[in-house]
């Protein structure tokens, strides 16, 4: 069974109707069957940040309270766990190996953590930001324990599903508004972006 950790982007497109990435997202979760998609602690934390700061979420802000049942909205999908770290030192380890350059990397840190995250826990990283997918992919967090080439085994479907979804989830804003068709390749089904999804 696949487990992936989602940034805090996905996770707010998740919840949140009006992001624009929102039928991306849903569409992606609702596909899910048996697998499990999980916050961390920091991908917590900054959901709940995010949904009660007025510059991102503007008239549609919420309370601490609010966000708090939202958040428990999501967790109470079966398909939604909380990953604790299972072996801090692994993450540490992790972390440290992709922090440890000789750039100014201010904004670095988190997207260092999740993809170290990813990596120690055996988790699959979910994001649309194509600075830490990057990141992630030379951590190889897509990895299958005991696999030196850190590559998930995908069945064929599988494989043309995660490459789409991850070419979608890298596209520039503009392009993703000019989209008329997501494809799934899941058998021959296709959402079109004009259909309704569950709104979380």
């Amino acid at each position: 069974m696949k487990s992936f950790s989602p940034d805090v982007n996905v996770w707010v497109a998740l919840a949140y109707r009006g992001h624009q990435q929102h039928l991306l997202a849903a569409t992606w979760f609702g596909q899910l069957t048996s697998e499990t998609v999980g916050f961390c602690r920091l991908t917590q934390l900054s959901f709940l940040r995010l949904l009660t700061h007025p510059v991102v979420m503007q008239e549609d802000v919420k309370t601490q309270r609010e966000a708090w049942e939202i958040h428990d909205r999501l967790v109470a999908d079966s398909r939604i766990a909380f990953y604790p770290e299972r072996d801090p030192d692994a993450v540490e380890k992790e972390f440290r190996k992709l922090t440890a350059t000789g750039q100014f990397a201010p904004q670095q840190w988190p997207d260092a953590y999740l993809a170290a995250f990813a990596r120690a826990e055996d988790l699959i990283l979910v994001t649309f930001d194509r600075a830490l997918s990057r990141l992630a992919g030379d951590a190889g967090v897509c990895s299958s324990k005991g696999r030196k080439d850190h590559t998930p085994r995908f069945h064929r479907r599988e494989r043309l599903f995660y490459r789409q979804l991850c070419i979608i989830l890298s596209e520039p804003k503009a392009r993703l508004r000019e989209s008329k068709q997501l494809a799934l390749h899941d058998g021959d089904r296709r959402l079109q972006t004009g259909k309704e999804d569950r709104n979380l």
